[in-house]
């Protein structure tokens, strides 16, 4: 059904864009009495009802992404709850969960290293609500809804109110702004740093300010702390920028250069990090600030001029990245879209071709014409910034190995903007078109809601977030019988295998550096002390273990372990993929 729902919705969306693009079809449709009424009264709707239109699609948006936020998604995704760690150990101490002060890029992992911005971001909200699975989201959650008007108001100035609506009601109903809400992928706040930085970008080429010029610098420079790969894409959209504003003087060369040192100033600590690690510096310190060498970096290898067969790979990345982001490709990642809507539904992708195709030649049009705006009121210099934000985005595409939703998340506000923009051209020629618009993404958005709500679209995320894992290791703080020990599952004994289990228990049992680190010992509910962390909480394979049902001890296992385990012998709680056992022995003595 899926499949025949995707199919019918992309050949009307082409027929709308085969209408949008012939002027005879329109003056044909237009002439239609009953079309022609439609239209009036459609426009007529819009333009009485625009604010209640406006705050009922944010409403929207809100709901859809605040409803069970705090438990959905189930589980914890490692990078997030890596993150969180670190910022709870930010938060507590200053310094990282390794007692490094305040490093530009996380240590993380070890062998790989993670982006700092999100753990910084999570500082206010531990401080205040200590570590848990809904203060680590709430700051991307924060974020995001910000994005919404945003955009619509970066939408507003590019092209006006109509297309601002449009543009306001496509990123509401988005699947892949939706998702990356909910949970704490620090990878995902580069996408909103530069869609903060062009819409700062765009108010200052408008006007010539030098204040919103200035302060776009600062989430440009943000969006270096946010992702690796803004170290080889954000420089090249400022640098596009830069040229077109000096060039169409839409800014002074002063205005430029202090922009530039504002920016430089803001990234020199990112900078200069990824500089010693290259050329193998020793750590250095700016202050409280850590300039870090690490001992191994697996990320080197993400990035194609720095493999074997360069040419090959700039090649494979360019056809992956355009599969995944214009034509609405699938990926194997399970945690950025929803199987059968993708990131911007798959019915989007001939508006994302003809929105480029279009937004190009109509701003070329005007500006060889001398005008500041197009016919439909597109404004040159924003289209024109707009396009730089892509071309940095195409290049991270193209040096970026493997492109998937997240590695190109800094594409998809800009790929909202090309669709609505192509939507727009369709209802500027044919007035009817707009409900039908907003009829099939309304559709479209109640589908994957119903499946991103539904219970078995945790089993299908089973890999990434790890459903129930996380639930039933915090319910071992209000255990309501006595333990010795409680094993929790791992992949095997060694540490650099249990680290992901260890990162979860860590944020489900909310505990801080020196507590995971046996620097301090844990406390009861009443604040006395009761030990340290390693001797409360052991990380076991249960692939290989004979439980013994006469020992104190608590058992988070997985479900293919629940064998081991006698419902004789234990009382079993059940947490999705995973499971919660204790003897029976304790509770009958």
């Amino acid at each position: 059904m899926l499949y025949s729902f995707n199919v019918a919705f992309t050949l009307l969306m082409i027929a709308m864009l085969a209408v949008a693009a012939w002027p005879r079809a329109q003056r044909r449709l237009n002439a239609v009495g009953w079309i022609a009424r439609l239209g009036g009264a459609c426009e007529r709707f819009v333009r009485r009802f625009y604010w209640p239109l406006f705050a009922l699609i944010l409403l929207v948006g809100v709901l859809c992404r605040v409803y069970r936020f705090g438990v959905l998604p189930m589980g914890l995704n490692q990078d997030g709850a890596m993150a969180a760690v670190d910022g709870y150990a930010l938060a507590m101490y200053g310094t990282d969960r390794f007692g490094t002060s305040y490093p530009a890029h996380l240590w993380a992992w070890g062998y790989g290293q993670m982006s700092a911005l999100y753990s910084y971001l999570c500082i206010p909200f531990f401080r205040v609500m200590g570590l848990s699975r809904l203060s680590m989201r709430l700051p991307m959650l924060c974020v995001s809804l910000a994005m919404l008007p945003v955009l619509w108001d970066l939408a507003r100035r590019l092209c006006g109110r109509g297309f601002a609506l449009l543009a306001l009601l496509l990123v509401c109903v988005n699947p892949w702004q939706m998702m990356q809400s909910r949970w704490a992928l620090d990878c995902n706040m580069m996408s909103h740093c530069l869609l903060l930085g062009v819409y700062l970008l765009v108010i200052g080429a408008q006007g010539r300010r030098t204040w919103a010029l200035c302060l776009s610098m600062v989430p440009f420079a943000m969006s270096m702390y946010a992702y690796g790969v803004a170290i080889y894409s954000t420089p090249v959209l400022l640098l596009c920028a830069a040229v077109y504003l000096l060039c169409k003087k839409r800014a002074s060369l002063v205005q430029v250069l202090l922009s530039a040192a504002i920016w430089l100033l803001l990234s020199a600590p990112i900078i200069l990090t990824m500089m010693i690690n290259y050329f193998q510096w020793d750590t250095m310190q700016l202050g409280p600030i850590t300039l870090q060498l690490f001992d191994e970096n697996a990320r080197t290898q993400e990035i194609a001029f720095m493999t074997d067969d360069m040419y090959r790979a700039f090649a494979q990345n360019a056809l992956e990245w355009l599969r995944v982001t214009f034509l609405q490709g699938y990926d194997s990642s399970t945690f950025n879209s929803v199987p059968g809507f993708r990131t911007l539904y798959i019915f989007s992708f001939p508006a994302l071709i003809a929105g480029l195709v279009w937004l190009v030649r109509d701003r070329r049009r005007a500006a060889l014409a001398g005008l500041a705006r197009t016919r439909d009121g597109l404004d040159c210099d924003g289209a024109m910034l707009l396009l730089c934000w892509l071309i940095a985005m195409a290049v991270c595409g193209l040096l970026t190995s493997s492109p998937n939703v997240n590695r190109a998340n800094g594409v998809y506000y800009a790929l909202m903007l090309l669709c609505a923009y192509a939507l727009y051209r369709c209802v500027r020629g044919v007035r009817a078109f707009a409900p039908l618009i907003a009829c099939m993404y309304l559709l479209a958005f109640g589908g994957q809601c119903a499946v991103y709500f539904s219970p078995g679209y945790a089993d299908y995320t089973a890999q990434n977030y790890q459903p129930g894992l996380y639930e039933a290791i915090a319910s071992v703080k209000t255990f309501p019988y006595s333990f010795d020990v409680v094993y929790i599952t791992s992949p095997g004994e060694d540490e650099s295998e249990n680290v992901i289990s260890r990162m979860i228990a860590a944020v489900a049992l909310g505990l801080d550096r020196d507590e995971m680190n046996d620097e301090k010992e844990l406390t009861d509910a009443s604040g006395e002390p009761i030990g340290y962390y390693t001797d409360w909480f052991w990380f076991q394979d249960f692939s290989n273990f004979t439980p013994d049902p006469t020992g104190c001890a608590v058992y988070v296992i997985p479900q293919s372990a629940r064998a081991l385990f006698d419902e004789a012998d234990y009382l079993i709680w059940d947490y999705q993929q995973f499971a919660v056992a204790y003897p029976r022995y304790w509770v009958e003595d």
